[in-house]
């Protein structure tokens, strides 16, 4: 294998195994969200907005806190959540872990 082809091919390698390691941090925030929504009683209408809430803000926090439902629901009251989308039966699915 020639040097170009060996150097691109470990870069693709590098990138694949980065997101590989993202999806793994995100599957565990969602699974840690759905225990937390569940303990913090977040209503099932709002159980879908909180936990992609929770899951981004988690991953973008630097300093290792966790995002609580007080900070979710003074985002809603500022309109700055829609929990719309979370509302009837037209609402998005819920996150199902494989």
């Amino acid at each position: 294998m020639s040097d170009f082809n060996e150097t691109a091919l470990n870069r693709y390698l590098g990138e694949i195994d980065q997101l590989v390691a993202e999806n793994n941090a995100r599957e565990t925030w969602l699974e840690d969200a759905e225990v937390i929504a569940t303990l913090e009683k977040i209503p099932a209408s709002h159980t879908y907005s909180w936990i992609k809430w929770f899951v981004d803000e988690s991953l973008a926090r630097d300093d290792g806190s966790t995002p609580t439902t007080k900070e979710f629901y003074e985002l809603v009251k500022e309109d700055k959540i829609d929990l719309f989308l979370d509302e009837g039966e037209g609402g998005p699915p819920m996150f199902t872990l494989t």
